[in-house]
């Protein structure tokens, strides 16, 4: 009984772990926090197609059809992508005060997925 009980776990664990997507499947884990929440909301973007960019050890997001902006989200948890993958995202743009230099447009994510 105790032998099947422990090949049953085998099986069910051995089962998860096959079904584990890895590498480019994987979408970022995005934390349900405003970690910007002292700043205003200033706009809403929604479905911008961007691809991705290490700038000073953050990953920023550059949208394809204008390369000037760039925005750097704080609830990214977890990421499994790459430099220059491309993404489809939505998020809330935050204020900056005017005696501010940032790299990069603040931002809370609401959803990022792989551009196809």
């Amino acid at each position: 009984m105790f032998t099947k009980k422990i090949a049953l776990h085998i099986i069910i664990c051995s089962m998860v772990a096959c079904s584990v997507k890895k590498g480019k499947d994987v979408l970022p884990i995005l934390s349900n926090d405003d970690c910007y929440k002292d700043r205003k909301t200033v706009s809403t973007i929604v479905d911008i197609e961007a691809k991705l960019s290490m700038i000073a050890d953050e990953w920023v997001m550059v949208p394809i059809n204008d390369e000037t902006q760039r925005y750097g989200a704080c609830n990214m948890v977890d990421f499994a992508f790459a430099e220059g993958d491309k993404v489809i995202f939505s998020a809330d743009i935050k204020e900056t005060a005017p005696n501010e230099r940032w790299a990069f447009m603040p931002c809370v994510l609401k959803k990022i997925d792989i551009a196809q």
